[in-house]
């Protein structure tokens, strides 16, 4: 039996918190194109809601619009300077679309959060050295080889021998 959902009353939606509530419900119910209405409608009334942006950048990108997405995630890091998921989507999406140098604009705001520091030095440290930038690459993956050796786990996971491996790759190139 599937859990219990209580019925959702909202039919005249008038504030944008309504008009993003009923865009959720939708999205419950995988009805994609009637979420993203919703949630332009909300962001009609509060252009700078950030989390709204960010839902319906996920909207449009279960529906393979990357460039609307990309779109929205800007919006919804511009609002929020600290939407750190919000920026991880944007690099990953950059990333999806070719676009590097955009990827690691957007993913070097992940090293202010300091949780995300190791893994965003590692994916930086991949990116710097998949555009060439050999510098860059050594310098980022450096610091994430002194976090990941500052943890118990890490230094026992494929990230890490491969980071090692890309370390290694690097030095002998220079």
């Amino acid at each position: 039996m599937p859990p219990y959902e209580p019925p959702f009353n909202i039919t005249d939606p008038k504030t944008a918190q309504e008009h993003f509530n009923v865009a959720v419900n939708h999205d419950h119910h995988n009805e994609l194109d009637k979420a993203i209405a919703e949630y332009q409608k909300a962001l009609e009334l509060q252009p700078d809601w950030a989390v709204a942006h960010d839902r319906l950048a996920l909207d449009y990108q279960k529906q393979g619009r990357t460039d609307d997405a990309i779109a929205e995630w800007e919006q919804a890091t511009r609002y929020n300077p600290q939407f750190y998921s919000a920026f991880d989507l944007l690099a990953g999406a950059y990333e999806r679309q070719g676009k590097i140098k955009k990827a690691i604009e957007a993913y070097s705001a992940l090293l202010k959060y300091p949780p995300a520091q190791m893994p965003a030095h590692y994916q930086l440290g991949l990116w710097y050295a998949q555009i060439g930038d050999r510098q860059q690459a050594q310098s980022h993956l450096e610091i994430y080889r002194e976090l990941a050796l500052k943890t118990s786990d890490e230094p026992k996971s494929d990230r890490y021998q491969k980071a090692l491996r890309e370390l290694q790759k690097l030095k002998q190139q220079g």
